[in-house]
């Protein structure tokens, strides 16, 4: 800083001040000033006083005291000539530490340095001028070192030119020893560890370094330039040491800008050696327009008390009267090569706390007598410090030389000790084991005056042990071995200053130090101790760990940091925070790629009731180590907190976390460009002009103007710039921009964010650190611009799209691995002119749902993805009718209507494409089905419902042109490709789905066939197969889509796409009647991103009609059954993405390893796959010969499948060095194009390997050998365009497993987690049943299965299992019960007996059921009883506990309810809680409820979760047909609509029929009556009707017998519904509607 210009901007008697400087002379006191002037500054200085007090207070449980920045500091206010008060404050803070004190030397306006002291760097004590006279004069940035006996101070006169000072106190006074030998301004000392001194300083904008001649103290000619620049002036250095890195912090560029920042450089051992600048390299920086603390700057590097903290005093600007500065204290923390402070704070922070021991053995001090006692060993310690430890000795001798042991480890007559030999200057490492001495290392050190001073200080972890002299390391031992212990100190002639020691070393205490927030800390430094501030499962001691003593999971990187490794679903840390004030805060973290799709949970103070859940995003950047993502926003209320990161699925690989300030609501804008309307929403830095609704500024000036707030994160901007012609620099438009300011005397380009220059035919697009940083990307104005450019600007996480006008792809698509992720929008203007006609920003819905908080003390889930899912643009007729193509590692979303388009890589975020034909819009097209063969992409369509038209695209989002006229044929056609390379088209139809032969994509063979067992009782419609393992899963959807039972069906087949198929019993597997989603329906199958699960898409309502919403949900398998995981309407886990992927837009060559095999290029992932996987190639084009690899060693064994030259036929080979074996070959269909993108799957495992060649099966080949391996390309000739390359460590749904069941729902018991010791345990087996279904089988007692869920909300839930008979061999046997326990998270909740209808009550009803069929394969239902879960994500564990070992099929976990008290409906009028539906509707009378002619009505009342009960009503029949009248018992799903399947409910049915009582077991289409008894009914007589369910077991009561009329057991049971009355074709009259429990 150089004080002329410092006093210009004051505007402060600068004249007389430099006619005093060139006359020669030393400024005396100017003169007088007018008494109002005096006035108005005098006022200004006391309100800036009022504004920052310093205070410390005690806050929090652990009752920490506490300081603010800015302090204020008795007697800080040295006098000057040149301020309106008449006094300085404290700038450019240094602060020495000596004898366990710390000395303050501020910059001075005064012909002497003041100087203060404290012991807490917080608290100090002015003691007086540091020099006496006139021996300094405007002492710019005064430094002290002790050096050999001696205090050094260096500062520059006025900033020209340095003097170094001498005294033998730090108090001084200090003496010159030197003339002015110049080098600038602002020096600073460094010792080696040779003991050489070395002075620091600016120059040429950068820090150089040169040693000090001891005799002299003047620099050396010969200067090192230290890589450490802030893209101008840059000055105030200071180093400090860590374990094996030096750290250099400096500062730019002027002292009176808002934008004065410290930033920092990192190298390795050698303290000169080539400095690394991170791109985020800024340490302090706060130039927010409306924040009052800014201007920080020139810090000092300190040794906090505990001794393994740094501390940074700098200071900020509070007034240009003077100018005022403030002395500002904040921490500084490390990781390898990176810092981070835990400021700027200007919020209570904790006071830096002192050593665990320590005390001054010299003066009288209280603390030293409680911490040391003298004994015959010398002095020693009370207390212990562990085996990590700092400790740190000052000592001096009296007279003659002696040996000086100071001691650590001390145990009786066991310890260690540095040993100082003061006769021959060595510095030894002594251990002693019960009084054995022996010497482990030796030094020499410099020949020192004894008298004076001297220091050791000791660093001791299990790994490596640091020991220095008078700040010179001399001693580095790896595994020494130096254990925990007391501390002390003998020498005979020794008088000991300051001792200390504490139980931290080389940063560990920064584990335990708080975090400020908003702020940045290392995922790394969470809370010490295994289970207090951590639990890792797979945690173990690292050699290269970064946390000595303690078991870590973590990786390190390039630069030396480590990241925190969390893999274990379970595994937490734990956090320290300080949150500066209530509110919102953005949490961004650096993750590794590996993240992605991680669900992890921010817990605050150990609350369930505060957890916030959150799913890592895509990186969009695979080569990169470490990316930065905005991960959600989180709420906190201002103080201290404790935060726990939680990982509840996948794996998260943490760098570092960034808590900020968000906007607390979203911001658009649409400029106007009006001083009146548009001024005040501005920051207008420069000469900038608002005028005829433009924003400008003219060539050759510098400007920025900011607009927004500056916690805004994503948004879209649509702009118009005329091209900028004049002036010589660059103009353009800036985003996420934060702490802009501007001074001449300072870089220009002084913002952090992004910058889009506009040039004549270029835009430059470039990273800004207050100067640019990284690589600029060129992007071509285009070929037809004018003389403006219209852009759109899409800044999402960490992607960056710059679209020209008209443009649906973007120019320019960046992912930053190293983002800024907040902040305002603006213009900018370096030396070029700008005129901005037109800007609009949109603020972009952050699509992970943010991070989300529980509900009372439910920790309800966010994750990536909740249905229905909303997409981004809305259209008439929304997601009706969905269907998803795959196509090159992208998802294409297709709807009815004018057939509109998205886009997706995850099935999660989608973005909109378009419509299928802009020029042309198709017009109520329904159920638009596209797929892709051989370049070309078929659409197949119904318009307005009536018949199909065949269209045809290059392009997946078209545009689509149709090829064939209407051919007929209903609608909802669906196409089917046999892996043999046929086509088949299924449609709609009033009987069932029918379906054809085709002759080729457009011509469909007449006549079809009505597939067998799809008809859904009436209309049915949406078909679509899939074929998985040689099986045909057809679904379907019935009847009206207006239907609140709409539905989906499935069927399946073993002998081809038409049939014949079967209808499974677990049928309908979408189904839902609630008001806010209902009717379920018209599906599609959709592969999963990992390229082994399988998702259902399907529509829903939501409170009405219009428009149709779109759903997700994950399928599993079990041989020939199909389940849904859901339907659900709760958060659940975003689709998981493959282990490896290299996408379309991405480089092969710089994402994948290159090398080659004779003629044979080839292309390796770095990635290798496990034994069983699923990968998936796109490839088209090349000259040469062409194929794919995998199970590849990089060492030449591999599989290969290749093309031969002639393009007709596919080998499989399997190479191991240099040998080639011939594992299979096919032939390639006629008419195959290579010149167009082609799909090769390859499934591998277990002991079998399958090709699928564009999604048709090619090839098996039995037992290939070991899988594990890289993918990759080979090829001979000119590369072959690549599209999407991925693979994923799951094969043939072994990935069903893992996924994460919703609760409520049903699973198969076979898919629960992988993994003996984490999914299972015990002897655990499986059985099977027809159609290759298969069973779990726990063998033993104490074997267990366990299942990742989710659960919608705390509740009780019941349990209910299908189990397979046991074949008898005596009834005792038969029946004996198996015992399972239930643990949620490993805590057991109960445990239950089961058995077939184990909770029936009724031992006539037991034994009438042992005769009868137990339902399919002899399978059982078994009830088991209730349990409670808590909200989210859990681990549900089912353990044999005695009895038979069980055989399970499927677990069902349902809400379940008790009645709690009896319901009773005199059923005279409607109540609230009556659903009425149907048509004719009931009518209420005085009699009672009455249907009044044949029709169809149903009235529901109770709760769906309602199990088992007793109901009753009074029915009076009228006349007399071939319907039934009666009740609705365990009823769900209930609806009407004249054009549907009349049985329209789940549940049961007891009904008074004509000729008998019946009872129905309802399912739509699938109803059929269980049991009928003969019975003939009188018309107008009343009768009692009685229901009775517990668990499987149904019973019937007439009037008032005793004995049910029926009794029957549900094989596959209903276990849970309301209560109704139903009349279907029947006249009743119903009074007494009656519910109860027992």
């Amino acid at each position: 800083m150089r004080f002329s210009d410092f006093c210009k901007k004051a505007g402060i008697l600068f004249i007389a001040l430099c006619m005093a400087f060139s006359a020669g002379c030393r400024p005396g006191k100017p003169r007088g000033e007018k008494t109002a002037v005096k006035k108005a500054r005098k006022e200004i200085e006391n309100d800036m006083r009022e504004k920052i007090p310093h205070r410390t207070e005690r806050v929090g449980s652990e009752k920490a005291e506490t300081y603010q920045n800015p302090m204020e500091i008795k007697g800080q206010h040295g006098k000057s000539p040149f301020t309106g008060s008449g006094e300085y404050g404290i700038g450019d803070p240094f602060v020495m530490r000596y004898n366990g004190r710390y000395y303050l030397y501020p910059s001075s306006c005064e012909n002497r340095v003041r100087v203060y002291e404290s012991v807490d760097l917080v608290h100090w004590e002015y003691k007086g001028y540091a020099t006496e006279g006139d021996d300094v004069y405007f002492a710019y940035a005064p430094e002290v070192v002790y050096y050999d006996g001696s205090f050094y101070m260096c500062t520059s006169p006025e900033g020209k030119g340095h003097f170094i000072l001498k005294s033998e106190s730090p108090l001084g006074p200090f003496r010159p020893v030197t003339d002015n030998f110049g080098h600038s301004i602002d020096g600073s000392f460094w010792i080696t560890d040779d003991e050489d001194l070395f002075f620091l300083y600016p120059g040429e904008n950068r820090i150089h370094s040169a040693r000090l001649d001891p005799a002299t103290m003047l620099p050396s000619l010969r200067k090192v330039d230290l890589n450490a620049t802030l893209h101008g002036w840059t000055e105030g250095p200071g180093m400090f040491r860590r374990g094996k890195y030096h750290y250099l912090t400096y500062t730019g560029n002027h002292v009176l800008s808002t934008g004065y920042r410290v930033a920092y450089s990192y190298t390795g051992d050698n303290p000169f050696g080539q400095y690394i600048m991170p791109e985020d390299n800024i340490l302090f920086l706060r130039s927010e327009q409306e924040d009052p603390f800014h201007g920080l700057g020139h810090s000092s590097n300190v040794t906090g008390p505990d001794l393994d903290s740094i501390y940074s005093p700098y200071h900020n600007l509070v007034a240009l009267d003077g100018p005022q500065r403030r002395y500002d204290l904040d921490r500084l923390m490390t990781n390898g090569g990176l810092v981070y402070s835990t400021g700027d704070t200007s919020f209570p922070v904790p006071v830096p706390s002192m050593p665990s021991i320590y005390g001054w053995l010299d003066e009288e001090d209280p603390h030293t007598t409680e911490s040391f006692m003298v004994s015959d060993q010398g002095i020693l310690s009370n207390d212990r410090v562990p085996g990590v430890f700092t400790a740190e000795y000052h000592f001096r001798l009296s007279g003659e030389k002696c040996p000086v042991d100071l001691k650590f480890g001390i145990d009786g007559d066991s310890w260690w000790a540095v040993r100082v030999d003061t006769e021959n200057n060595t510095l030894s490492l002594v251990s002693a084991d019960h009084g054995v001495e022996k010497r482990v290392a030796m030094e020499k050190i410099r020949v020192h005056n004894y008298q004076r001073l001297c220091t050791v200080r000791v660093e001791n972890t299990p790994e490596v042990t640091y020991v220095y002299w008078n700040g010179a390391r001399k001693l580095a031992l790896h595994k020494a071995d130096i254990p925990g212990g007391k501390i002390g100190a003998s020498g005979s002639h020794a008088i000991f200053g300051y001792i200390a020691a504490n139980g931290e070393a080389l940063g560990s205490g920064d584990f335990d130090g708080v975090k400020n927030l908003p702020g940045k800390f290392a995922a790394m430094h969470y809370l010490k101790g295994e289970n207090r501030g951590f639990h890792i499962r797979k945690a173990a001691e690292k050699e290269d760990g970064l946390r000595p003593g303690e078991k870590e999971s973590s990786m390190v990187h390039r630069n030396g940091s480590h990241s925190l490794v969390l893999n274990t679903p379970g595994d937490w840390t734990e956090y320290s925070v300080n949150a500066a004030e209530d509110g919102l805060y953005g949490v961004t973290a650096t993750l590794g790629p590996e993240s992605s799709g991680a669900v992890c949970q921010w817990i605050v103070d150990e609350d369930p009731g505060q957890a916030f859940s959150f799913t890592v995003p895509e990186t969009g950047l695979e080569k990169e180590d470490l990316a930065g993502l905005h991960l959600g926003n989180l709420e906190l209320e201002k103080g201290f907190h404790t935060l726990t990161l939680c990982l509840l699925e996948g794996e998260l690989r943490a760098n570092m976390f960034e808590f900020h300030n968000i906007t607390s609501r979203d911001w658009d804008y649409d400029s106007q460009f009006s001083i009146r309307q548009d001024r005040k929403e501005w920051l207008l830095l420069g000469p900038w002009k608002m005028q005829g609704g433009k924003l400008a500024i003219k060539g050759e000036q510098d400007g920025m103007a900011v607009v927004g707030k500056p916690g805004m994160m994503d948004y879209e901007m649509d702009l118009d710039m005329e091209i900028p012609r004049k002036g010589s620099g660059e103009s353009g438009v800036m985003f996420r921009v934060t702490n802009p300011s501007r001074m001449d005397a300072q870089v220009r380009e002084s913002f952090t964010g992004y910058g889009l220059s506009i040039g004549e035919e270029n835009m430059t697009f470039c990273k800004y650190n207050y100067g640019k940083i990284g690589t600029s990307r060129i992007i071509r104005l285009g070929e037809n611009h004018s003389d403006h450019v219209r852009l759109r600007v899409v800044v999402q996480n960490n992607r960056i799209r710059i679209y020209r006008k008209g443009e649906k792809k973007p120019a320019m698509d960046f992912y930053d691995p190293r983002p800024w992720l907040y902040g305002r929008i603006g213009f900018y203007s370096f030396g070029r002119e700008l005129t901005v006609r037109h800007l609009s920003v949109k603020p972009i819905p952050f699509t992970n749902s943010s991070i989300h908080q529980s509900e009372g003390k439910e920790r309800k889930m966010k994750n990536t993805t909740c249905n229905p899912i909303s997409l981004p643009v809305k259209t008439r007729d929304g997601a009706a009718d969905p269907f998803i193509m795959r196509y090159n590692g992208w998802y294409y979303l297709y709807t009815t209507g004018e057939v509109n388009i998205w886009r997706s890589r995850d099935l999660a975020d989608w973005t909109y494409a378009g419509t299928a034909n802009p020029q042309k819009p198709l017009k109520a097209a329904y159920a638009p089905e596209v797929y892709y063969r051989n370049g070309q992409f078929y659409m197949y369509t119904s318009p307005a419902g009536n018949g199909h038209y065949v269209l045809r695209s290059d392009q997946p989002d078209g545009p689509f042109e149709p090829v064939t006229d209407n051919i007929g044929l209903t609608i909802d056609g669906s196409i089917f490709m046999e892996d043999d390379g046929s086509w088949y088209f299924t449609h709609a139809g009033d009987r069932g789905i029918l379906g054809h032969s085709m002759s080729s994509p457009t011509e469909i063979d007449l006549p079809g066939k009505l597939l067998g067992s799809t008809y859904m009782g009436h209309w049915t419609e949406g078909p679509m197969i899939l074929k998985r393992d040689g099986r045909y899963f057809l679904t379907y959807t019935g009847n009206h889509f207006q239907s609140s039972g709409y539905r989906v069906n499935y069927s399946v087949s073993g002998d081809g796409p038409l049939g014949p198929y079967r209808r499974p019993t677990n049928n309908p597997i979408l189904i839902n009647d609630q008001d806010s989603q209902h009717s379920l329906g018209h599906s599609s199958f959709v592969p999963g991103p990992d390229l082994d699960s399988v998702y259902i898409a399907y529509h829903c309502y939501s409170e009405g009609v219009s428009p149709r919403l779109l759903n997700l949900d994950r399928l599993s398998f079990n041989g020939s059954r199909m389940t849904v995981n859901g339907p659900t309407w709760f958060p659940m886990p975003k689709a998981s993405l493959p282990n490896f992927a290299l996408w379309p837009e991405n480089d092969p060559v710089s994402h994948m390893e290159t090398s080659k095999d004779g003629e044979w290029k080839i292309l390796l992932s770095r990635e290798k796959t496990q034994d069983c996987y699923t990968a998936e190639w796109n490839l088209s084009g090349g000259s040469g010969d062409t194929g794919i690899v995998c199970c590849s060693d990089g060492k030449g064994s591999d599989i290969r499948l290749l093309r031969e030259k002639d393009g007709t036929e596919m080998k499989i080979e399997k190479h191991s060095r240099g040998t080639a074996e011939l594992l299979g070959t096919f032939d390639l269909p006629e008419g195959f194009d290579w010149k167009v993108l082609h799909t090769i799957r390859i499934q591998f495992g277990p002991q079998r390997l399958d090709v699928f060649l564009d999604n048709m099966h090619q090839l098996t080949c039995a037992d290939p050998g070991p899988g594990a391996g890289k993918i990759g390309y080979i090829y001979t000739g000119s590369r072959p365009e690549i599209g999407f390359t991925g693979f994923s460590d799951a094969c043939r749904g072994s990935g069903d497993g893992q996924s994460v069941k919703p609760v409520p729902g049903q699973f198969d018991a076979i898919h629960h987690l992988p993994g003996e010791g984490e999914g299972f345990g015990g002897k655990v087996g499986t059985g099977s049943l027809p159609g290759d279904v298969r069973t779990l089988k726990l063998k033993e007692e104490g074997a267990w299965a366990s299942y990742a869920v989710n659960v919608e909300k705390e509740g009780l839930y019941g349990v209910a299992l299908q189990m397979r008979r046991k074949e008898k061999t005596t009834d005792d046997e038969a029946f004996q019960d198996s015992k399972l326990e239930i643990l949620q998270d490993g805590k057991s909740l109960d445990i239950f007996s089961a058995h077939p209808q184990n909770d029936s009550q009724n031992g006539e009803s037991r034994a009438a059921s042992k005769g009868e069929k137990a339902g399919p394969a002899d399978l059982s239902p078994v009830p088991l009883g209730k349990i409670r879960l808590s909200s989210g994500q859990h681990r549900l564990t089912f353990r044999f506990a005695g009895g038979r070992d069980p055989e399970i099929l499927d677990v069902q976990l349902y809400h379940a309810e008790s009645l709690g008290f009896p319901m009773d409906l005199p059923l005279t009028r409607k109540q609230k809680e009556m659903k009425i539906i149907g048509s004719p509707r009931f009518v209420f009378r005085a009699e009672g409820m009455k249907m009044p002619r044949r029709g169809d009505g149903k009235m529901i009342t109770g709760s769906k979760a309602w199990t088992d009960y007793t109901v009753q009503v009074t029915v009076t029949p009228g006349s007399f047909g071939m319907g039934r009248s009666g009740l609705m018992v365990r009823s769900t799903n209930e609806s009407y609509h004249p054009d549907q399947n009349p049985n329209a409910m789940q549940g049961y049915f007891i009904g008074m029929e004509s000729d008998g009582i019946s009872l129905w077991r309802m399912n739509y289409e699938d109803s059929r009556v269980m049991e009928k008894v003969p019975f003939q009914p009188e018309k107008g007589k009343e009768y009692t009707l009685r229901g009775t369910v517990r668990g499987s077991c149904i019973q019937v009561y007439l009037n008032d017998r005793k004995d049910p009329v029926i009794s029957c057991t549900d094989p596959e049971p209903f276990l849970y519904g309301r209560i109704g009355i139903w009349s279907f074709h029947e006249e009743a009259v119903y009074r007494d509607l009656k519910a109860w429990s027992d």
